[in-house]
């Protein structure tokens, strides 16, 4: 598929993260890129918690049902890491509902990481 555009933000990494479903993707240690953040018409300062996109993501790829086990276990541990900084976030700003939903999303899917470590 195409970029998802039913996403306002995060469409690249949906995108890239549907790609690896269906077509290995090579690591290479080197860096290759430099990375440069926090420009004044940066995307990421339209949107608070943009984390919450990347989640949405992940989550789509775990229902898919077309990841492998090791892939599996890299999601949910995104997942959980991704989860606790939402959580975190909306607890300070008092968004008590939202922060309870990624609380329960990370205390699923860290029992799955858990499972899989023993």
């Amino acid at each position: 598929g195409l970029f998802d555009d039913k996403l306002p933000v995060c469409e690249d990494y949906d995108l890239w993260i549907r790609i690896t479903t269906h077509q290995p993707i090579l690591y290479l240690p080197e860096k290759l890129i430099v990375k440069r953040g926090g420009h004044s018409d940066q995307l990421s300062r339209s949107r608070w918690g943009m984390d919450r996109y990347r989640v949405q993501s992940l989550l789509k790829a775990v229902d898919s049902n077309l990841l492998t086990p090791q892939q599996e276990k890299w999601v949910a541990d995104e997942i959980v890491y991704k989860s606790k900084i939402l959580e975190n976030g909306f607890s300070k700003r008092n968004r008590l509902v939202q922060a309870a939903y990624y609380r329960m999303v990370r205390r699923r899917f860290h029992s799955e990481v858990s499972k899989g470590e023993k």
